[in-house]
């Protein structure tokens, strides 16, 4: 994080009149009062970067803050898992003793004699077995060899199992096998209100948030030249472990929908937010729509979904275009007039910036989130449109943005799980404007197309958000 400094400096003054010197005073009154006007434009900006520095240090002081909850907040799910784990380690050698007590193992059966009743269990043979009924004598009835012998075997499964398999019940029900426990994976992707049921004997669980991407802002049209829409910001990740004891038998659930795409000369829609409702409320914010294409200057990016609910920090969801002056929320992407979107962590991508009468920047990528959409072309007089750019990837789930349209051509959609969508490509004035492509999931539109008289191309709609729980 950067903190802007303060680049102006204050010209001294020259030496001031006095009465004692007559011969240099009328010389030095006009050279004082010539540099008393520098002085005081100099001082006022001064004091307005000094205002920025102080406003810069506090808003990275906020930042610091929200890492701090966050980081306080991991470590006591750490906390919370190693307590689990040990409690689970102590009740298996407990479970292990009291099942060995149980069956009376007497090792092998060639070193016993005399009568013998159940409960008892013995090694014969390579094969364990159980006893049955009693016997006078236990050496006068051999395992597996005795005509109805009293002795039934214990089929288990060769103990060479590969590591971190577990011994479970096989599918039939009818012995027991080396395998891998499946966890219980739950997924919401459609936008609204659900319930999350606790499945029976879950110890732990997982819980994967993506807010909404925010919608591509539609082109414009003009008699000079106009930007292209601004792509819509992705949908901030999040994540939390919970102890299944301290969650409630069912728990609501929200997945933020994806912004609404911005038609011709409209802005992109902001995406929804994505909660799991716990005590321990687990937010991803949804990501901001792009700016309508202008005919003056530059149309922004929606910025990317932040991760802290507003008891943290004031700015949580993607902001729109319109507001990037703002702060875009913990970990979110931002746009900055001027500038390309910024690429982002757990926070959403912001969108690309549409440029009037130059070249559109691509939409940033995220780590985790959703990434930004592209912006649309510019348009122009000249009768050739300027092509729109592509949408930002997302790098660990591998999704690909989309590319941007050619002139007069729509954009592409993003691949895999969750990829930007294109801007779409402008036009002079004599063929349709491209639209921008719809985001994947989490991920923002792109802006549509400009062009030079007629109707601009329109925004592609955000992703919707994700909410997605494992249990094990």
């Amino acid at each position: 994080m950067t903190i802007s400094t303060i680049a102006q400096t204050i010209t001294p003054l020259p030496t001031a009149p006095s009465r004692a010197d007559p011969v240099n005073f009328d010389a030095r009154a006009d050279a004082w009062v010539a540099a008393c006007e520098d002085f005081s434009t100099e001082l006022d900006t001064w004091t307005t970067e000094a205002n920025a520095l102080a406003t810069s240090a506090n808003q990275t002081v906020t930042t610091m803050e929200g890492l701090l909850v966050t980081g306080n907040g991991i470590l006591d799910d750490t906390n919370d898992v190693l307590t689990a784990t040990e409690a689970v380690r102590d009740e298996a050698q407990d479970a292990a003793d009291a099942a060995a007590t149980a069956a009376n193992y007497l090792g092998e059966w060639s070193t016993l004699s005399g009568a013998l009743a159940p409960p008892a269990t013995v090694s014969h043979n390579g094969s364990v077995w159980l006893l049955t009924a009693s016997l006078a004598n236990v050496a006068a009835d051999e395992p597996g060899v005795t005509s109805n012998s009293k002795w039934l075997i214990i089929t288990l499964p060769e103990l060479d199992g590969n590591a971190d398999k577990v011994l479970k019940v096989n599918s039939g029900a009818t012995s027991a096998e080396w395998g891998y426990v499946s966890p219980n994976v739950q997924s919401f992707a459609t936008a609204g209100d659900h319930t999350w049921t606790k499945p029976a004997n879950a110890t732990m669980v997982m819980v994967e948030a993506w807010g909404g991407g925010g919608g591509g802002g539609g082109g414009n049209d003009s008699s000079t030249t106009s930007s292209g829409g601004g792509g819509g910001g992705g949908g901030a990740y999040n994540f939390r472990l919970y102890l299944a004891s301290a969650l409630g038998d069912t728990v609501g659930v929200t997945v933020g929908a994806g912004g609404s795409a911005g038609g011709f000369k409209g802005n992109g829609g902001n995406g929804g937010a994505s909660l799991f409702s716990a005590t321990n409320q687990l937010f991803a914010g949804g990501g901001g729509g792009g700016l309508v294409g202008t005919t003056s200057s530059t149309a922004l990016g929606g910025f990317g979904g932040g991760t802290l609910t507003t008891a943290n920090l004031a700015s949580t969801t993607g902001y729109p275009g319109a507001l990037a002056t703002g702060g875009s929320g913990h970990f979110g992407g931002t746009s900055i007039d001027n500038e390309a979107g910024r690429s982002s962590g757990f926070g959403g991508g912001s969108g690309g910036k549409g440029n009037n009468g130059g070249d559109a920047t691509a939409g940033a990528g995220s780590s985790s989130g959703g990434p930004g959409g592209g912006a649309g072309g510019s348009g122009g007089s000249s009768g050739t449109g300027r092509a729109g750019s592509a949408g930002g990837a997302q790098n660990i789930n591998l999704g690909g943005g989309g590319a941007g349209g050619a002139v007069n051509t729509n954009g592409s959609a993003g691949s895999g799980f969750q990829g930007g969508g294109g801007g779409g490509g402008a036009v002079g004035s004599s063929v349709v404007s491209g639209n921008g492509a719809a985001g994947g999931t989490a991920s923002g539109g792109g802006g549509g197309g400009s062009r030079y008289t007629g109707s601009g191309g329109s925004g592609g709609a955000g992703g919707a958000g994700l909410v997605r729980v494992v249990c094990w």
